[in-house]
């Protein structure tokens, strides 16, 4: 028996250091998505995916290895303890809640072949981008330079967390789910047409002077 929980002990141990390092380190990476001189908030967090990847397939007891990988980021970079605890009070919520909505009340399955499994992911992330937002907007409102209630800060981070979890998140999911997975020739064609025609409008709006069709601007396709 004490052999047992002394395995245990190693392989969570093991799990906790490998967990609380890649995290860190897309929190590091996260980081230079933010704006310099905006609200703090960004469109894109990919820590928001990753988090909920980990404690979905992992389990939720790796919570703590979430929170000291943002935790250590950060102090590193000179941010107030306080400001630091709340931040990863909310990511580390945002998560946990993340993974047990998908567990508990949708049954999700990683390959998206339902529109259950897509609507619940919808869900998942709107209930648990708005308790993260609102736990860092607390943070920023109590210890923060200026403690007043930022609106335009929560409106930022919850959508910028809802959409990178809508975005990222089916990505990690099923990749982390079935890395090696055959594709049929039809999938590989709709690949292929999608993301060619992504990288040509992209091509021509940015590298060429071929900026619109019939005066409508590029972007809008």
């Amino acid at each position: 028996m004490e052999a047992l929980v002394r395995s245990l002990s190693r392989s969570y141990v093991a799990r906790f250091c490998a967990t609380a390092l890649v995290y860190a380190l897309v929190v590091q990476l996260s980081l230079y998505l933010v704006p310099a001189g905006g609200s703090g908030a960004s469109l894109v967090w990919p820590v928001s995916a990753v988090g909920l990847a980990i404690l979905f397939f992992w389990g939720y007891e790796l919570w703590p290895a979430l929170m000291t990988g943002l935790f250590v980021v950060l102090y590193a970079r000179g941010i107030a303890p306080p400001l630091i605890v709340t931040t990863a009070v909310g990511n580390t919520l945002e998560a946990a809640v993340g993974a047990y909505v998908l567990h508990r009340y949708i049954g999700f399955d990683p390959m998206l072949a339902r529109l259950r499994d897509t609507l619940g992911l919808i869900v998942a992330a709107a209930l648990s981008s708005f308790i993260s937002s609102s736990v860092i907007t607390a943070g920023v409102s109590l210890f923060g330079q200026t403690p007043t209630l930022n609106s335009g800060l929560w409106l930022g981070l919850w959508i910028g967390h809802f959409v990178s979890l809508l975005s990222f998140g089916p990505f990690v999911l099923r990749w982390l789910h079935r890395p090696l997975f055959r594709k049929t020739w039809r999938e590989t064609a709709e690949g292929l047409a999608v993301f060619g025609s992504v990288a040509l409008v992209c091509v021509l709006l940015f590298w060429t002077t071929f900026t619109s069709v019939a005066g409508i601007s590029l972007v809008y396709i």
